[in-house]
């Protein structure tokens, strides 16, 4: 549908997302459950770069490091909140370095 000017086209869209809000809101959270499962299983298969510590047993010591200092990057935790698609998110995750929360809390330190 083609709209007259940009303030139409936004009312329109406010418009729908206050009637279908609870809808979107739902599905937005069933979304972001998935994918946060999914991201812990994978890190269930990483080890820390520097200590070696699995996190099989306890997926959450996992912090992922950005190594490239001059790199802009996101947060993965913003990320999934701001609805990234997954594919975006996962190639982030492979950008960094997975980091036991020890070792990634002497990595900003030093």
């Amino acid at each position: 549908m083609a709209y007259r000017n940009h303030e139409d086209q936004l009312a329109c869209q406010r418009r729908g997302y206050r009637r279908h809000r609870k809808q979107r809101i739902k599905k937005n959270c069933k979304r972001i459950v998935a994918l946060r499962a999914k991201i812990t299983k994978f890190k269930m298969g990483l080890l820390c770069f520097h200590c070696g510590f699995s996190f099989k047993k306890h997926p959450y010591c996992c912090d992922f490091h950005n190594p490239d200092e001059s790199r802009d990057h996101t947060r993965i935790s913003n990320m999934i909140r701001d609805g990234h698609a997954s594919e975006r998110i996962f190639y982030e995750i492979l950008q960094c370095i997975p980091l036991c929360s020890n070792c990634h809390r002497i990595a900003h330190h030093s």
